[in-house]
């Protein structure tokens, strides 16, 4: 019996060993996946967030000029329509023209803004973008990664294992590199000048 057992033990050892290199290979050979909610990075990350304020305060300013071109519009058809109905042909015909010419002002205005929203978009917005997506693909071969996912709203990852969901490491080391320099008080800088 004892002799029968030992001719199983080397033929034991290679399945151990093969079972056990089988194993590491398919360790060694899967690559390393992970997510990035883009959404998270671009409305957290702090250049990012500063875009998004110029361009509001460029959608404040134009909205102010919408009203303000409204505003008179509605002006000139409020004192229009008053003269409208005792105006003789000829000059209702002047008065229609001028509303016209208001009507046509209101619309270009309000096409112009939509075409100079969406040029203004692109120039704030994709050197962030770029910038983001540069530093996930360094963050990604820094840290392992051979996949990195990017998802959002729409995307196509509908869940992920928390393990695998790198966003928040990203989004702090992103931050990090890119962090804004706090300004120093001037008291701290005139109190260290008069200590020299």
């Amino acid at each position: 019996m004892r002799q029968s057992i030992s001719k199983f033990i080397p033929i034991l050892a290679a399945l151990l060993a093969a079972a056990g290199l089988s194993a590491y290979l398919t360790k060694r050979t899967q690559p390393r996946v992970g997510v990035v909610d883009n959404n998270v990075l671009m409305s957290q990350f702090s250049e990012a967030i500063q875009a998004q304020k110029n361009l509001d305060a460029l959608e404040a300013e134009w909205k102010a000029n919408i009203k303000t071109i409204g505003d008179s519009l509605h002006s000139v058809m409020d004192s229009l329509s008053d003269r409208y109905a005792k105006a003789n042909e000829a000059d209702r015909k002047k008065m229609q023209d001028h509303l016209n010419h208001w009507n046509e002002e209101y619309s270009r205005y309000t096409g112009a803004v939509e075409k100079m929203r969406t040029l203004k978009q692109k120039e704030i917005l994709t050197p962030v973008l770029e910038k983001v997506n540069g530093f996930v693909r360094n963050w990604a071969s820094q840290h392992g990664y051979q996949i990195l996912l990017g998802t959002g709203n729409g995307g196509v990852i509908l869940s992920v294992a928390e393990a695998q969901n790198v966003t928040h490491e990203v989004l702090a080391d992103l931050n990090k590199l890119y962090a804004v320099p706090t300004a120093i008080p001037r008291d701290s800088i005139k109190n260290a000048s008069a200590g020299k």
